[in-house]
């Protein structure tokens, strides 16, 4: 069989970087009432976005819209979803349209893209973390099978050998999972099966049970593989086999830790093998099958009932000098670790802000609400939607044929080797949220003194394209058909503001215009829409005039005057220590500026994910 060669000359940059964390969050003491006394301001920002590279926004009216494409294979997968750029048209039941004649930005990504950014630059609250459970699946070898099950309504661990029967052999059910059966050694022993020796049994009848060279098992079923035909392609099920004493496979230190297991210890081990499950058949599982053998893990109650699982244990020592210890089981031999830990709870003084009187700068202006404390507060911004600047830009010229980009998913922080760090002199071979662990021959050493942080906000890099990638693999239902906006496209909108203090203004405007550190030539660029890590998305904004709006009372009378102001712009420009005014350090903004600035932009062919090639020895 062959191996994977790991390719250690092989280099690559990620779509993506982080901007690091600093050691707390800055927080002002926000006081409504005395705010309101201030002299604070009501008015807008007039606004242009011009893009940089292919912008998409989708029209989801019609998840259908396209079946011709520039780069359109032979036969188009019928799941497959397109869309066309965004308007206020309806495009139900509409197949392939002409190109909407006015495009609109809805001021909603506008007002997402500005509070991302506002957040970085202002050293402020990392809103938009959950506690979801993360999980990734690991081929580790040292997975102890074992048996869990009650008794005297306590729960206890059987350790267990793996071995395997042929499954043409019995008549079995997957209902039948977990089921105690009498069984002996067949006359072969042992068979090969992809490199690997497998001691093989045959299940007996019943009344054999009592002879000497009979054994006790429980059946584990592990599904099936079936080709194009519905032909099953596996022969072997498993049988787990109870062991007494330490064996070559189940070593001494590893029996008696498992024997030494506390209540509480093997509570949080069942624990952890029902969230797996239930997990497997939420998220993750779409085969029936194996979904019926999950099922039954989820009624762990029933007195000497038999649930077969495999686990790991890792323990290592932290910083402080106390032992961390982690149990992971799996309903399966390749099981998805349940990590204890998540970005959340590694952020230390970054949590939500959840009260009125204590706000980050971006919650200050953009509003927050806090479920757990019922605390809210409004946005003192709006931002309208961008229509096209000029009129005479319609039409097809502005907009690419539809392209069927290359698939694109979700962010995945359960890829912990990317968004966090370690502060340890030995290089780990694997990390993540709750541990770091290095390789010995077969064995998993986890790493002491382990102490992970996030590596920062999540920051898409900028890509210097013209037209928009297209998809040269085999197309799936996994892609997406696009309509892209061109590049050099200018758009207009207003950000209203009410009730604003000048400080929080000033901090909006030094994001739209962004003056630290840059050359007249220089431009900084913002990541809007659909498919950043492809490059879509560059766009430039600019401030066309600030503008206020003064109600004044004199003798019995109100006067109204919209006022332009000038001054506010020209100080920002010559701002010597911005960071002052925005909360960050000038470190933060120089990274930032290096990620925002489009002159830095890569090439194309310079950005990927890492992959796989079909390299082997």
């Amino acid at each position: 069989m062959g191996k994977y060669k790991e390719c250690e000359n092989e280099k690559f940059i990620n779509p993506y970087t982080f901007v690091p964390l600093e050691e707390k969050c800055t927080r002002s003491k926000y006081n409504q009432s005395v705010n309101k006394q201030r002299n604070h301001k009501t008015g807008w920002i007039e606004c242009e976005l011009e893009t940089l590279t292919p912008l998409f926004i989708p029209n989801t009216t019609n998840d259908k819209t396209f079946d011709k494409f520039s780069n359109q294979p032979q036969e188009i997968p019928k799941e497959m979803k397109s869309y066309d750029f965004f308007s206020y048209q309806d495009l139900e039941e509409k197949i392939n349209p002409d190109p909407p004649i006015n495009p609109i930005i809805p001021g909603s990504e506008i007002r997402g893209m500005l509070r991302s950014y506002f957040e970085i630059l202002t050293n402020s609250c990392l809103r938009n973390l959950d506690d979801k459970i993360l999980s990734k699946s690991y081929p580790f070898p040292h997975e102890i099978p074992i048996r869990l099950y009650k008794q005297k309504k306590k729960w206890k661990i059987q350790l267990c050998e793996r071995s395997g029967i042929n499954n043409k052999k019995h008549q079995y059910k997957i209902e039948d999972e977990g089921r105690e059966i009498p069984i002996k050694h067949t006359g072969d022993k042992t068979k090969i099966i992809k490199d690997r020796k497998i001691t093989l049994f045959k299940i007996v009848a019943p009344l054999e049970r009592f002879k000497e060279d009979c054994l006790k098992g429980w059946l584990h079923f592990t599904g099936s593989i079936k080709n194009n035909k519905g032909r099953n392609l596996k022969h072997f099920d498993s049988v787990f086999i109870p062991i007494q004493k330490p064996t070559k496979k189940i070593n001494q230190e590893i029996f008696y830790r498992i024997h030494s297991l506390t209540q509480q210890e093997i509570s949080r081990i069942k624990t952890s093998l029902v969230k797996n499950v239930q997990l497997s058949i939420e998220e993750i599982n779409n085969n029936e099958e194996h979904n019926r053998i999950y099922r039954n893990y989820l009624n762990l109650s029933n007195e000497n009932d038999s649930y077969l699982a495999y686990l790991s244990i890792i323990s290592y020592t932290d910083t402080d000098g106390q032992e961390q210890k982690y149990f992971y089981c799996f309903p399966s031999q390749i099981g998805r670790w349940m990590f204890k830990k998540d970005p959340s709870s590694l952020i230390n003084n970054y949590i939500a802000c959840s009260r009125i009187n204590d706000l980050c700068y971006a919650c200050e202006l953009f509003g927050f609400i806090s479920n757990e404390l019922k605390e809210s507060k409004k946005s003192l911004i709006r931002v309208s939607d961008a229509i096209l600047y000029c009129s005479e830009s319609t039409g097809k010229n502005i907009f690419h044929r539809p392209v069927i980009l290359p698939e694109l998913a979700s962010p995945k922080p359960n890829a912990a080797e990317f968004y966090i760090d370690y502060n340890m002199d030995t290089q780990p071979d694997i990390w993540n949220y709750d541990f770091a662990a290095k390789w010995n021959y077969h064995d998993l050493i986890a790493c002491d003194n382990y102490d992970p942080k996030i590596r920062g906000r999540k920051v898409y890099w900028h890509q210097k394209i013209e037209k928009p990638l297209k998809e040269t693999n085999e197309i799936t239902d996994r892609n997406i058909g696009v309509r892209c906006l061109k590049p050099k496209i200018k758009f207009q909108f207003r950000i209203y503001f009410n009730d604003i203090s000048l400080s929080d203004l000033k901090r909006l405007l030094y994001l739209i215009t962004f003056p630290f550190e840059k050359n007249k030539n220089e431009v900084i660029g913002f990541k809007l829409g659909m498919g950043k890590p492809l490059g879509l998305g560059s766009v430039a904004l600019k401030v066309g005039a600030l503008k206020f709006r003064e109600i004044n009372l004199f003798k019995n009378s109100i006067t109204y005057k919209i006022i332009e102001d000038k001054r506010i712009l020209k100080d920002l420009a010559n701002e010597t220590n911005p960071e002052v005014l925005l909360g960050c350090s000038k470190k933060n903004l120089r990274i930032l500026t290096r990620i925002m600035n489009f002159s830095n932009a890569f090439s194309p062919k310079d950005v990927q994910y890492p992959n796989n090639c079909d390299d082997r020895e």
